[in-house]
């Protein structure tokens, strides 16, 4: 079965406190991880929803 979350990685946080968003995918046991090339604040995080509001993108 595959799994798909999108979620920021909080271990990679810039000088202005933003998170990369990162794109997850499971299969058999293995992830796949890629960048969406977009970030968010923690605050603009919304994890139920695995989302971001409030954002600009570029």
């Amino acid at each position: 079965m595959l799994t798909i979350k999108i979620k920021p990685d909080k271990g990679m946080v810039d000088q202005a406190g933003n998170y990369p968003v990162f794109l997850y995918a499971y299969f058999n046991g293995q992830r796949f991880k890629h960048s969406t090339g977009e970030k968010c604040s923690q605050k603009q995080w919304d994890k139920e929803r695995e989302l971001a509001s409030n954002i600009v993108y570029h």
